[in-house]
């Protein structure tokens, strides 16, 4: 008998999205980043023009839990959001706003 594919050590809400509380500040601001600006590969990592760079521990981090992947646009290897970190930023930005107005 194998595991399910869906079982992860990690808790997940419903369809797959990796529970926000269980993410560093570090993860949670490296998603946000690859949210907002185009991160190309650098030496020792991910950086946008003018942003700061996202490590390749914290890379691979995100991409262990299918958060990121990398892309290759325009001849240039980038970072980009999965739907499943686009979905997890999201329940972590609704939590905060919900926590800024309790």
């Amino acid at each position: 008998m194998t595991a399910s594919p869906a079982f992860t050590s990690t808790r997940e809400l419903r369809n797959g999205i990796v529970d926000p509380a269980e993410l560093t500040r570090a993860q949670l601001a490296a998603l946000r980043l690859a949210n907002e600006t185009v991160l190309y590969r650098r030496p020792g990592g991910w950086r946008g023009v003018g942003t700061a760079k996202v490590t390749l521990r914290l890379a691979g981090e995100l991409s262990s839990r299918g958060l990121v992947r990398g892309s290759i646009r325009n001849g240039k290897h980038t970072l980009m959001l999965t739907y499943a970190g686009l979905n997890t930023l999201a329940v972590a930005d609704q939590r905060a706003e919900r926590r800024g107005r309790s």
